[in-house]
């Protein structure tokens, strides 16, 4: 009689978890992935944010608040209030040899808006990102072993990476510039040594980094100018302002050494949302400025570029209008720049039956081996979701067989391109003054349990079964054993 009163309490209680569980618990969603092709062909993969968390105490709005909140599809506060230990996701390594998926290692540290960058020796180095709450500690970058596996945390460069953009030298230290008032570093990889190199002359966060052929950095991002850092003197120097209403978005190294600029939306108010006149703009190193293009054939800001294999840099997409300055709007259009001429032309537009993800900030080019530009989107739902373009022709064709949005890209070795899942809700919005977030359980269900890879010898998309079971660690084995219903969900 004991035993089943005892086995009906602990029914009780398990429903009552369960039930409280299900307030706190968060909806399980998949984060944006950091893709790093390492030096062996391998491809590690890596999430942002790089952890899980599945219940929060700290919001100040009452049970019934959050629940109301939750129902209307409001997500939880930060991350630094959740119940329970927070666990970082461990690596995925992907071997295009054998095509299969293991897990790496795990970082030893939370992180969020992090990038990485290949070292000289192999290893992978990752900037700290952003600090997840006002009161945590000064992150620390960490450095990935692809021998070991494994992590291991960067003291040196404690509380120097956040927003800032890395930059591989000639001579295999890193330059650390950027970040919110934080002076520029230079790391040396293979002493462990940092050195402060004083402040860069525009504090700009995550700028646009190019190393030049001298050795020298250029530097452009959220300022209305760029400079340029000699790591001789280890001193910054001014190149020249953009002009008024334009900034920067990114750049393309040229052929000759000089560096095609591309513009984005610049200035305020309306000049904020409305391209400015077409026109790019040119740093060149011998002369040490920045020189404008003449008119693209159509103002756009922020399109796709890649450079040719010709030496020409194809432009595809943004935003504007060919008609007029207002309103602005996703283009199809393409075109050529050749520097050899200072000239654009037309090109063959984007194919009609991709109008329904142009313009959603999630589209990639990737030049081929074979001298083709492969273009992909992000759609939730559409049977064309990528296409190729032929420089010889010209012209756009769209592709079938990618069956799902997919982002990010990594080209492989061999030619073939590997496709994944994007994040469909993860990173961070505003709700009220809190800032909020999704985190999803393991790289697993990041990567949806399938991927896919594109082979541009026969042109089609060939699915790669993920295979992943959620790794072990003391935490979800307790929380497996509170919620068996949950834990076989998660592996299916």
């Amino acid at each position: 009689m004991r035993t089943r009163l005892a086995r009906r309490a602990s029914r009780t209680t398990r429903i009552f978890v369960m039930a409280f569980a299900a307030i706190l618990t968060l909806p399980v969603g998949a984060h944006p992935m950091v893709t790093t092709v390492l030096k062996d062909g391998r491809v590690l993969l890596t999430s942002d944010p790089n952890f899980h968390a599945e219940g929060y105490d700290r919001d100040p709005r009452s049970w019934s608040a959050r629940l109301i909140g939750w129902l209307e599809g409001d997500r939880p506060p930060r991350p630094e209030a959740a119940m329970g230990p927070q666990e970082t996701l461990n690596a995925v390594l992907f071997d295009p040899a054998t095509e299969r998926f293991s897990y790496a290692g795990a970082m030893a540290a939370l992180k969020q808006d992090y990038t990485s960058l290949v070292l000289s020796d192999g290893r992978v180095i990752f900037t700290a990102g952003r600090k997840l709450g006002p009161k945590d500690p000064a992150p620390a970058p960490e450095s990935f072993d692809p021998e070991t596996g494994e992590f291991e945390t960067i003291e040196s460069l404690r509380g120097f990476t956040a927003y800032c953009t890395p930059t591989l030298l000639q001579d295999g230290r890193v330059l650390m510039a950027g970040g919110w008032d934080q002076p520029a570093v230079v790391y040396d990889p293979a002493t462990g040594s940092t050195k402060v190199i004083g402040h860069s002359l525009q504090g700009m966060l995550n700028p646009v980094t190019v190393l030049l052929k001298n050795g020298k950095v250029l530097i452009f991002g959220s300022s209305s100018s760029a400079e340029v850092y000699d790591p001789r003197s280890e001193s910054f120097s001014s190149v020249g302002n953009f002009p008024e209403n334009w900034a920067p978005s990114s750049a393309v190294t040229l052929r000759d050494g000089r560096v095609f600029i591309v513009g984005g939306e610049g200035g305020a108010g309306e000049h904020a949302i409305v391209p400015p006149q077409g026109v790019e703009e040119i740093y060149d190193p011998v002369k040490g400025k920045l020189v404008p293009t003449p008119h693209t054939t159509v103002a756009r800001w922020h399109p796709l570029t890649v450079m040719l294999k010709d030496g020409t840099v194809l432009l595809v997409g943004g935003y504007g209008n060919p008609k007029s300055n207002w309103p602005s709007r996703s283009l199809e259009s393409a075109e050529i720049y050749d520097p050899e001429d200072n000239t654009f032309r037309e090109t063959g537009s984007l194919p009609s039956e991709l109008a329904d993800f142009r313009g959603n900030g999630n589209e990639k080019l990737t030049l081929l081996q074979n001298g083709q530009v492969l273009y992909t989107g992000v759609s939730i739902s559409h049977p064309y979701t990528a296409a190729l373009y032929d420089p010889l022709s010209g012209k756009f064709e769209a592709l079938e067989g990618m069956s799902y949005a997919a982002s990010p890209v990594a080209e492989l070795k061999d030619g073939r391109v590997l496709l994944f899942p994007p994040g469909m809700a993860g990173g961070y919005g505003w709700m009220g003054t809190h800032m909020t977030g999704i985190q999803a359980s393991s790289m697993a269900q990041e990567l949806s349990k399938t991927a896919l890879i594109f082979n541009p010898k026969n042109r089609l998309f060939e699915s790669i079964p993920v295979c992943l079971t959620e790794p072990a660690s003391w935490s979800r084995t307790i929380r497996n054993a509170l919620f068996p219903d949950k834990a076989s969900r998660a592996d299916r």
